[in-house]
């Protein structure tokens, strides 16, 4: 296969419903992928929000599929009916080279909608080991018989969404990670032997991370009031992110270094 492709990538959600890791990685491939010359469209998952024209980013399109519900309670059911249906479609309408997919749910439908191409996966993370971290903050807050029924649930859904994750990865030809670490966790999860796992990092635009002049810098920390060693952590502020682990370090570094601050940014 050479020349100009047609690819398709897929995810559960995409911009701006979600901002997270996967999703920033697959707008800064989508760029890079259509100014090497090849076409390139999202699949993306939207709940309870009506489907309408495909979406112009300039250099790629978005096809979202929508549906009523996105949860355990049928089985995600309707949510695979309606990425499959979707895939479809657009296989019928654009007919890509490459099925690229990114997340569980999205990989798990759209693998099985019967598409002629071959699929890849990039694993970015375990879906059941996501799901059970944020399931236990959740469960930190119940009481009871209330509880106790969740944990059943929580089990029943960890069990289901494995083998949805599992299924997807044995229907690709290739699967990528992104770090050595994510292979790990990959092939702790599935079982996958590291010769078949290819490491793909994810980059980084240059023109929008590099250092600034150190005159920018200093004005910053002025109109912050920082002076001394800054931290700086982006991130989701959730348990499985490791902030306590940070904040555990930080009093360390406090007691030996002098004039040193931590700043977090996000929500959660």
């Amino acid at each position: 296969m050479s020349g100009s492709l047609r690819i398709l990538m897929v995810l559960d959600s995409f911009f701006p419903d979600s901002q997270g890791g996967a999703e920033r990685v697959v707008d800064g491939w989508c760029k890079e992928l259509v100014a090497m010359g090849h076409e390139v469209c999202v699949l993306a998952g939207r709940v309870g929000v009506l489907s309408g024209p495909d979406e112009d980013m300039g250099d790629y399109k978005i096809r979202r599929w929508t549906s009523r519900r996105r949860s355990f309670a049928d089985g995600y059911l309707s949510a695979v009916a309606a990425c499959a249906g979707e895939a479809r479609k657009l296989a019928q309408e654009w007919r890509p080279d490459i099925v690229h997919c990114h997340q569980g749910l999205s990989a798990y439908s759209v693998l099985r909608a019967g598409i002629d191409a071959p699929a890849v996966c990039t694993f970015h993370s375990p879906w059941r080991d996501e799901f059970l971290e944020d399931a236990g903050a959740k469960e930190d807050s119940l009481s009871g018989p209330l509880r106790l029924l969740y944990r059943l649930a929580t089990k029943l859904k960890a069990t289901w969404i494995h083998h949805m994750e599992g299924d997807a990865l044995s229907r690709c030809r290739s699967v990528a990670v992104l770090s050595h670490y994510s292979r790990e966790r990959l092939e702790a999860a599935h079982g996958l032997m590291p010769g078949s796992v290819k490491i793909i990092r994810g980059g980084i635009d240059l023109e929008n991370f590099s250092p600034v002049p150190s005159s920018e810098r200093e004005s910053l920390r002025r109109r912050l009031g920082i002076s001394g060693l800054t931290i700086l952590s982006v991130r989701r502020l959730v348990r499985r992110m490791g902030i306590d682990l940070l904040l555990k370090a930080m009093l360390q570094i406090c007691s030996r270094v002098p004039d040193v601050h931590l700043i977090l940014v996000g929500k959660g």
